[in-house]
């Protein structure tokens, strides 16, 4: 964290713990909106409400000229579309499909699995080598998992734990997000790529809602539910996003990483609060261990990042 100060880093940080800020209210946001539509109507309307209003900006900002830089094509297209299909088609109905059965607690717990998904994706798909302190962060954080959703528990809630899994899978399209965004960020704008990926989510679930049927009718939203589709959608969708990818370019994600705390804690706070979810101790004892795991993980990259940046040579100008 000391290296941040010369490139403006910590100004980063501090918003991305305000994204965060913003992101921990939407399982709460989300079942308001559950009370007045059904899942996937949640869905489509938070994707292509952020779709409208970022492809809206980058239209009015590209033609005033604040927006410069080269176009997405080739490569870059085809990984913007994949994003699309994987974080705001798939990973939405997930979300909103495992809310419905479980509590907006629960899904603030679970978001802090989402670097330990990452880093089992990463040795799954990519063949990365685990260490013993990254396997340590994954018994920890899935041990959590399992009380909190009452796996050890007799009389489990069925839906709830069905719930769980669907938040818990999804936790692997939002970490999607950032392996594929990583990628392509440095040579285009993060805006357009983001704007691709939510204008191909919104074409796969507009389809998909077509083929289903139940178009949400205007007599079904309340002033609640129409304020948490702005939060969702235009804001926690089109500008928090747009914002986490922009700091590809410029911190590390261990960096990031740190302020994914946020989330857990603040959104269980706000489910207790506010929706009024009540956990056992033991699920409790769950969603502790889960930012136990989420801690073991950070240290570990904070550490990695530390040496690495230690055995690196110095800049010319120091030598």
């Amino acid at each position: 964290m000391r290296r941040l100060g010369h490139a403006g880093g910590l100004p980063i940080v501090a918003g991305l713990f305000v994204a965060n800020l913003l992101w921990a209210a939407n399982p709460v946001m989300t079942k308001f909106l559950l009370e007045d539509l059904d899942p996937l109507q949640v869905a489509w309307l938070r994707v292509t409400t952020s779709a409208a209003v970022l492809g809206l900006g980058w239209f009015i900002f590209r033609v005033r000229g604040k927006i410069s830089g080269q176009q997405p094509k080739g490569r870059v297209l085809l990984r913007a579309a994949l994003m699309g299909t994987i974080v705001f088609y798939l990973t939405p109905l997930l979300i909103t499909y495992g809310l419905d059965a479980s509590l907006a607690t629960h899904n603030s717990l679970i978001t802090g699995l989402e670097p330990v998904v990452t880093i089992v994706l990463a040795w799954l798909i990519l063949r990365e080598r685990l260490g013993p302190g990254r396997w340590l962060t994954v018994l920890i954080a899935f041990a959590g998992f399992a009380l909190l959703s009452g796996f050890t528990s007799y009389g489990t809630n069925s839906g709830q734990v069905f719930g769980n899994l669907l938040l818990l899978t999804a936790m692997a399209g939002e970490a999607m997000y950032s392996i594929i965004g990583k990628g392509i960020v440095r040579d285009t704008h993060p805006v357009a790529i983001l704007a691709i990926a939510l204008a191909t989510g919104a074409l796969c679930l507009t389809v998909h809602l077509a083929i289903a049927g139940g178009v949400p009718q205007a007599s079904q939203f309340t002033a609640r539910g129409l304020a948490a589709l702005v939060w969702v959608g235009p804001i926690a969708t089109a500008g928090c996003y747009a914002y986490w990818l922009a700091t590809l370019r410029h911190i590390p994600v261990h960096v990031a990483a740190f302020s994914l705390f946020v989330q857990p804690l603040l959104g269980a706070v706000l489910g207790y609060a506010l929706m009024a979810d009540r956990l056992s101790s033991v699920q409790w004892a769950g969603g502790g261990m889960i930012l136990l795991g989420l801690a073991v993980h950070i240290m570990a990259g904070e550490r990695s990042a530390n040496i690495n940046h230690r055995n690196q040579p110095p800049p010319a100008n120091e030598v």
